[in-house]
């Protein structure tokens, strides 16, 4: 298939003076992460409080925010390729970071489960704009890059979050001020404060973003329309290799879920540590490792960020996450899980990092928004059934320690993902580049 994720007849060309753009979506996604991964540090004292179940907690973390994300993806990925892209994603923050700042205000898991799908919704609406803005104010060779880069917030979100929550934890349970509101428990403060600061950068994204487009023609109107069946075709044609590498994906995030959401709360039941230590130690072996792993990948695409450079890329770190995969649930001390921990963070950040590089590269600029929408669907749909709700389920109805589940539901995607994962784009050429039009 010949490379088509250029610009599209109703953009500009690419200048030269873009890539700010690139920093200001790795905040805004940075904040979209910590807002996600708040959950997890404070499982324990949420279930105590709201007297939630594990299979609960597997749906707030799974069921209940992918479907909602997935939801998402679909009209926000239309207006993408139809409205103003950075308006659009300053809306999102905005919506999410009110939705997960309320979440702190839970009296119940019905509460609960409200404010987390309304932070997932307005969530999906950040990744199409991004990448649909890369692929048109970018020079094709900085695309891959640019995504690369914006894949480090993943952990400098999670990093942050629970760093940050553990910071809280260690300083603000007895802070007399909060008491005076309401917020007798650290939880509660947790989701206040991760949840603040993305409104000031969602008034200010839209400031900093020029998105201006070329009006079309009422030709391009009448031949864009909705255009869903194009785009579907296109990520789903038998014999196209974006159909195996879509549930390929879909299950590789399924275990990586499974292991970010309840790893800390692993920490806290079956090795001892507390909120506290386990924020600041888990988040910082995370962050380090996810940014390493980045750094890594974004100097190795500089040299060749072609299409069958990055399938075989992810399918030989997809390999060499099986030992950690095995070992990661099993071990209980902490002079060996540190260590561990920081090699799963950093490979699985080599694919992250690139995980969208094939549909920038296989579909055209203004089919984007929806060709990631979809994505979003697959990928974060199968991870949120398959994933956390999964290891919830195992634990309370199959009587599995944490660990075993872990292994269990999280080793099984695993082992999917390498079987169903191309090495190549041969197949591609069966693709026609029109059919994504």
């Amino acid at each position: 298939m010949t490379q088509t994720g250029g610009t599209s007849a109703t953009e500009k060309p690419p200048g030269h003076k873009s890539w700010h753009i690139v920093p200001l979506f790795l905040l805004a996604y940075t904040i979209a992460q910590a807002d996600k991964q708040a959950l997890s540090l404070a499982i324990a004292p949420i279930q105590q409080d709201l007297q939630i179940s594990d299979a609960q907690i597997g749906l707030l973390q799974g069921a209940v925010f992918a479907v909602a994300f997935s939801l998402g993806g679909l009209p926000m990925g239309w207006l993408v390729d139809r409205g103003n892209r950075a308006l659009l994603a300053g809306g999102c923050i905005i919506a999410w970071s009110l939705a997960t700042a309320l979440s702190g205000l839970a009296n119940g898991f019905a509460m609960l489960a409200v404010c987390r799908a309304l932070t997932a919704f307005f969530e999906a609406g950040l990744a199409p704009a991004a990448f649909s803005l890369f692929s048109t104010k970018l020079l094709p060779e900085e695309r891959a890059r640019a995504s690369a880069t914006y894949m480090l917030a993943p952990f400098l979100g999670a990093g942050a979050a629970m760093i940050g929550g553990g910071s809280i934890g260690a300083v603000l349970p007895d802070w007399p001020f909060a008491a005076q509101f309401g917020f007798d428990a650290t939880w509660r403060l947790i989701f206040l404060f991760i949840g603040a600061p993305g409104i000031l950068l969602g008034v200010a994204l839209p400031l900093l973003v020029r998105d201006v487009r070329v009006r079309p023609t009422a030709r391009q109107q009448a031949e864009a329309g909705p255009a869903w069946l194009p785009v579907i075709r296109a990520l789903f044609e038998r014999g196209g290799f974006l159909r195996s590498y879509q549930f390929a994906m879909a299950l590789y995030v399924a275990f990586l879920t499974s292991y970010i959401t309840w790893y800390p709360t692993f920490l806290i039941r079956e090795v001892g540590l507390t909120i506290a230590s386990t924020g600041i130690v888990a988040g910082s072996v995370y962050m380090l490792g996810g940014i390493a792993g980045t750094v890594f990948t974004i100097v190795q695409m500089r040299r060749d960020g072609s299409l069958d450079r990055v399938l075989r890329w992810i399918r030989r770190t997809l390999i060499m996450l099986i030992p950690l995969a095995l070992l990661l649930p099993l071990v209980s001390s902490m002079w060996l899980l540190a260590p561990l921990y920081l090699v799963f963070a950093g490979l699985t950040a080599t694919v992250l990092a690139v995980m969208v590089v094939p549909l920038q590269l296989t579909i055209p600029a203004h089919s984007q928004g929806k060709a990631i929408g979809i994505f979003t669907l697959m990928v974060t749909g199968v991870a949120g059934s398959l994933g956390p709700l999964g290891i919830g389920l195992l634990t309370q109805h199959a009587g599995l320690s944490l660990g075993i589940a872990m292994l269990v539901a999280g080793g099984t995607a695993l082992i999917g993902a390498i079987v169903l994962m191309p090495s190549h784009s041969r197949n591609a050429l069966a693709t026609p580049a029109k059919s994504a039009v």
